[in-house]
């Protein structure tokens, strides 16, 4: 049987759900992965450090630093990606050209992703200072059945 090429964005999304403490079985069945896969990765990438006496706590440092770093390595691409696709959404031409229920889908998802990003940066020390102040009104997207244009929110009053 021929090996299947995962992406090690994939492969890092699934260590950091073992390291969030979900099962092999829950990880296998989310990631639709072999449970032997989602072990072996487990068990290549992750030794039980915390239970093993012959590894030294150097050992453990380096390994969750090497985790941490395809963690950090992920999410830039995430980041990089979402930046992406904000620029096609700023784009009145690309825009005119897409389907309503896509644009709506996109709109949701990228925004939904935005959200999730900034709270988790909430407790971060490296989070932004975010200033007190009303939010800035969200983009109106207007659809009809073949297209679907941004236009700014109306101004308040």
């Amino acid at each position: 049987m021929t090996k299947s090429k995962r992406s090690p964005e994939e492969k890092a999304a699934v260590l950091a759900a073992l390291m969030a403490g979900q099962s092999v079985s829950e990880v296998a069945a989310k990631y639709n992965l072999p449970k032997g896969t989602v072990s072996s990765w487990k068990n290549r990438d992750m030794q039980p450090v915390a239970h093993s006496a012959a590894v030294s706590a150097t050992d453990a440092t380096q390994k969750h630093r090497m985790i941490g770093d395809r963690l950090h390595e992920l999410v830039l691409e995430n980041l990089s990606g979402l930046i992406a696709v904000a620029k096609l959404l700023a784009d009145t031409e690309w825009l005119k050209k897409q389907g309503a229920a896509e644009l709506a889908t996109l709109a949701g998802v990228t925004c939904d992703k935005t959200v999730r990003i900034l709270e988790a940066m909430a407790g971060s020390p490296t989070a932004p200072a975010v200033e007190e102040a009303a939010p800035a009104p969200a983009p109106v997207i207007v659809a009809t059945t073949a297209t679907a244009v941004a236009h700014p929110a109306p101004a308040a009053s």
